[in-house]
């Protein structure tokens, strides 16, 4: 997977919506109150479909979105700490649950290729995936995750 920095990305959101497609790797902020202890500094999330803009009030994962807003249905991606090797090669496992997600979380200077799944320990097929130790570092040093 190819980290790629977007200088003076910060521009419009719906700019940056027509930017994401399906299956795209998705850099996620986390917020203050948020942080565990897990050594989790970002989330991950697979779009499942394109954001898009609300036409109307909604509410979604109990959360009230207003008309207008950009959302993007999302699968979380768990990281799961236990499972760093040697080489820093991190893995996540992808949730089968589909949510909406506030597009203005997601980070918007950095774009990460779509992912690549991997059938390992018995989890099922394509739903893991190893994230070299680089693309870790240029995420840290790259993406703007303060919230």
């Amino acid at each position: 997977m190819e980290a790629r920095i977007l200088r003076g990305a910060s521009g419009q959101l719906a700019q940056f919506a027509k930017q994401i497609k399906k299956g795209q790797l998705l850099v996620v902020r986390i917020h203050n109150d948020e942080m565990q202890d897990d050594g989790q500094e970002y989330f991950l999330a697979e779009a499942a479909e394109p954001p898009y803009q609300l036409d109307r009030d909604e509410v979604h994962n109990g959360n009230a979105f207003r008309a207008g807003y950009y959302v993007v249905k999302i699968r979380w991606l768990e990281f799961q700490a236990r499972r760093v090797d040697h080489a820093g090669t991190r893995r996540y496992k992808r949730s089968s649950a589909v949510i909406t997600h506030d597009l203005n979380a997601v980070v918007r200077n950095l774009t990460l290729d779509k992912l690549k799944w991997s059938n390992t320990n018995g989890w099922g097929a394509k739903r893991i995936h190893n994230m070299s130790y680089d693309t870790h570092c240029k995420i840290m040093r790259y993406a703007s995750l303060s919230s």
